[in-house]
């Protein structure tokens, strides 16, 4: 991993950075004389990794706002309770566990891995609440992410007892992952000597696997290729 902390010397004119700061869910719909303002007065660090590369572990404080602004990463979330790993393959114009930043608890829930070249932007949390308090729609903007972040948890808690694969399955899509992942690819049974996936979960997802939603590896590993339409599917199942 490489890292170097850019100033707003070297900004002007740069249209695809500004590019990439828009994509990110923070600065929907701001400006850009807004987000001008933001680059040349904010103290913003630039970090590269390569694949591999770890750039957040799990139980790490989170201190800072930590940007996705080019490449894309996986997520890597071990559930001890319920013995089954979930990754979640994300690409740029995310933000990193943005809800870590408040709370009672604010560790990281996740490794976060560099999936390919990744380029990180990251600033502090005092320069999160100054933007925040400067300008309406950024501030929105987070609360929706922080709020949707908090929906989720408590449908995981709301889902502790699972009856049926469906159930559990929707419980981890809606409680433990995000809207922002391409692919999820869940791994059960993280035990050498836990059972593999039953006759009756193979035949309840024959349907997903059919519409091609769905792809099973080795009767332990489920890939989820459309988030939002897997909700409504099992929600309705």
């Amino acid at each position: 991993m490489s890292e170097y902390t850019q100033n707003s010397m070297g900004l002007h004119g740069d249209l695809s950075f500004y590019e990439k700061l828009m994509s990110l869910p923070l600065f929907h719909g701001v400006t850009s004389d807004a987000i001008t303002d933001f680059a040349e007065h904010t103290a913003l660090e630039f970090r590269k990794y390569s694949k591999g590369d770890i750039i957040v572990r799990s139980g790490e404080v989170c201190r800072e706002v930590i940007c996705l602004i080019s490449g894309s990463i996986t997520t890597r979330r071990i559930l001890h309770t319920l013995d089954l790993a979930i990754h979640e393959f994300i690409d740029a114009g995310h933000i990193i566990s943005a809800d870590r930043l408040h709370g009672r608890n604010p560790v990281y829930q996740y490794d976060v891995i560099a999936n390919s070249d990744v380029g990180i932007m990251i600033f502090s949390k005092r320069e999160l609440m100054r933007l925040l308090q400067s300008n309406d729609i950024a501030l929105m903007n987070w609360l929706n992410m922080i709020s949707a972040s908090a929906h989720r948890s408590s449908a995981a808690l709301a889902g502790a007892k699972y009856n049926s694969c469906s159930e559990l399955l929707w419980s981890l899509l809606e409680g433990f992952t995000e809207p922002a992942a391409k692919t999820i690819e869940i791994q059960l049974n993280q035990m050498e000597d836990s059972p593999k996936l039953g006759p009756d979960d193979i035949e309840f997802l024959k349907p997903l696997v059919k519409s091609g939603m769905v792809k099973i590896e080795n009767n332990k590993t489920i890939r989820i290729y459309d988030r939002a339409l897997g909700l409504k599917l099992l929600a309705n199942s």
